[in-house]
């Protein structure tokens, strides 16, 4: 009798040894049950073709308003733009939406995006450019995508990043956009 209780007694410690190494693992930014989602988009309807061009109106707004409502509730703490017009008008109603709850920052390269990404504590919403969307997707583990065309700004990507392989997920948001010269 003595030896079972010892065999239970042994059981339960080993079991929250290995609990209390899951718990100090997520602490420390482990992945042992974290999941992050990553939303990418390219910047809404923009006003014209030049470099700091801001979004047309009423279309880019309304696209920002939608893009908006679509992630109010998705849990973003970050919120990552580039430093072109553009792309920080079209996170500006999320990010008016969330306050404090997230955090807006500036990044232009692919690989600092990805970095800032991954090491959220929470879901983050990527707002780039026709060129880069596809690198930063690669660079979170995505799939190699072409250079999104010029007339295309309804697409929303998703990466959900965890322990596993990224998993990848594009779908569309706001008014379609033909890709009319792609």
């Amino acid at each position: 009798m003595r030896r079972i209780w010892c065999g239970i007694a042994c059981g339960l410690i080993v079991l929250a040894l290995l609990e209390l190494r899951g718990s100090v693992a997520t602490a420390q930014g482990g992945t042992a049950n974290t999941s992050i989602t990553v939303f990418v988009v390219r910047h809404a309807d923009r006003k014209d073709n030049s470099d700091n061009s801001p979004l047309k109106d009423p279309e880019g707004f309304d696209r920002a308003k939608v893009l908006a409502g679509l992630l109010a509730d998705k849990g973003i703490v970050l919120i990552v733009t580039s430093t072109a017009k553009r792309t920080v008008q079209t996170a500006g109603p999320l990010a008016k939406k969330l306050g404090k709850q997230a955090t807006v920052t500036k990044i232009t390269s692919a690989d600092s995006v990805a970095s800032k990404a991954k090491a959220a504590k929470g879901n983050v919403l990527v707002v780039h450019h026709s060129n880069t969307v596809p690198k930063i997707i690669a660079k979170l583990g995505g799939p190699q995508l072409p250079d999104i065309c010029e007339s295309v700004y309804d697409r929303l990507f998703v990466v959900q990043l965890s322990a596993q392989q990224p998993q990848f997920q594009e779908t569309q948001y706001g008014t379609p956009t033909p890709p009319i010269g792609c």
